[in-house]
């Protein structure tokens, strides 16, 4: 089946129960809330400009945007569609990815290369991480706008995955401490991680 809407979508997420279908709309700074019983669009959420990454909490009370197209994580509540917060990271960001249990957020944002960790309920700034580099090799003196883009968590919430996208490897950290524990080179501009549902394979996408 299907649901037709104007605008652009991009990126989608389902609650933990099944009962909502969440698409960012690029476009029109909104995420749309589809029940796919009725097979339509039930909802609408103002976010921001430029909805990218959408993620929902593990218990599905909380909905988590990026804003590809603004600086900010916006976070709504999933009963009520109301916006509960914004969280500044001063740059456009990526792809995100919430600890299971919300205490931290991880955030990739255009120019820069690694991530950064925050409180998603302060929205305080914990941490920058850059990440490793090949060796022999180093950062251009300009960072292109999609420095890395690909960033999950392992359903046992043990280790975050990321992509390094303009330097073909994927860097594996153990959290919360943000250990890195290994790096992989996996191939020309990685853009994207999926996971089987054990946690046992990584799936990586290159642009």
């Amino acid at each position: 089946w299907r649901v037709g809407f104007q605008g652009v979508p991009n990126h989608v997420a389902v609650a933990p129960d099944g009962r909502r279908v969440y698409v960012t709309i690029l476009s029109k700074g909104s995420v749309f809330a589809i029940d796919p019983v009725k097979r339509a669009v039930v909802d609408s959420v103002d976010v921001g400009t430029g909805p990218h990454d959408i993620e929902v909490s593990r218990d599905g009370k909380t909905v988590y945007v990026g804003l590809i197209g603004g600086t900010d994580v916006t976070v709504f509540d999933a009963a009520t569609n109301k916006v509960l917060r914004k969280i500044p990271f001063g740059a456009n960001v990526r792809p995100i990815a919430v600890a299971h249990d919300e205490r931290r957020i991880y955030v990739q944002l255009s120019k820069y290369y690694g991530f950064v960790v925050a409180d998603p309920k302060t929205g305080r700034i914990l941490q920058r991480v850059a990440m490793p580099l090949p060796a022999g090799s180093h950062l251009p003196d300009t960072l292109p706008i999609t420095t890395n883009h690909g960033l999950r968590i392992t359903p046992d919430g043990r280790y975050l995955i990321a992509n390094g996208s303009m330097t073909g490897l994927v860097g594996i950290y153990a959290i919360p401490e943000v250990r890195l524990v290994a790096t992989i080179p996996v191939g020309r501009d990685p853009n994207w991680v999926t996971l089987t549902p054990d946690g046992k394979r990584a799936f990586i996408s290159n642009r």
